[in-house]
């Protein structure tokens, strides 16, 4: 005869009891700030217990590393299925660039990167790993982008990883709400980057504006 299980039975399945924990913190963060959210009030938004927060993360910290970690396997995806759809090397890069600045002028993905950005979170224990590996995955699909193009003869690249790299320094320095290089305005922006970045491509780079003029929108 099977052993009776002891002790209360789960509500959920680990995964989806998960899954809760992270929209709850994520609500609680976005009305109180990182700093100011408690482990309390993400108990009280996702309606479980205490022994369930910390069967899933130690800590608030790594919640938030969680948060983020969700966040950016997102927008990788997003990032790759652009630049997949798009025809050619430079039409890559233009949907690669414009898929990582909706990250940060997209108002509610805007928001998500005022909380991950705060200089709250950005003290919490494991954040800098987070973001090394949070870098890694943003950038792989432009790597590839760029590898591609320079076999082509398309785009002058011979150090993709190099290259990819320093683009998306030169992108988030623009981007960063909490950097002193930020642009408010997505256009200007997008033109810093390609001011900086296409003509080191073997490309030209054409302002926003000029763009939406001749395409008509």
């Amino acid at each position: 005869m099977e052993a009776t299980p002891r002790g209360r039975p789960r509500r959920f399945e680990a995964g989806a009891e998960r899954e809760i924990l992270l929209d709850a913190g994520l609500a609680v963060m976005r009305r109180n700030g990182f700093q100011h959210a408690s482990v309390a009030d993400v108990l009280k938004e996702a309606g479980i217990s205490a022994r369930a927060f910390y069967r899933h993360f130690p800590t608030k910290d790594a919640l938030l590393l969680a948060l983020l970690r969700r966040d950016t396997v997102a927008v990788a995806d997003r990032l790759r299925r652009a630049t997949d759809g798009a025809d050619d090397p430079e039409a890559k890069l233009h949907a690669w660039l414009d898929g990582y600045l909706d990250v940060f002028y997209e108002p509610r993905r805007a928001a998500r990167v005022a909380i991950f950005a705060s200089r709250a979170a950005r003290r919490a224990d494991g954040y800098e790993e987070e973001m090394a590996a949070t870098r890694r995955m943003l950038v792989a699909p432009l790597i590839d982008v760029l590898r591609a193009g320079g076999r082509s003869g398309r785009i002058s690249c011979t150090r993709p990883e190099h290259d990819a790299a320093a683009i998306l320094a030169i992108a988030t320095s623009v981007c960063d709400p909490l950097g002193t290089e930020h642009f408010d305005n997505r256009d200007e922006a997008r033109d810093q980057v390609r001011r900086f970045c296409w003509p080191a491509l073997g490309l030209v780079p054409q302002p926003s504006a000029m763009r939406t003029r001749r395409s008509g929108t």
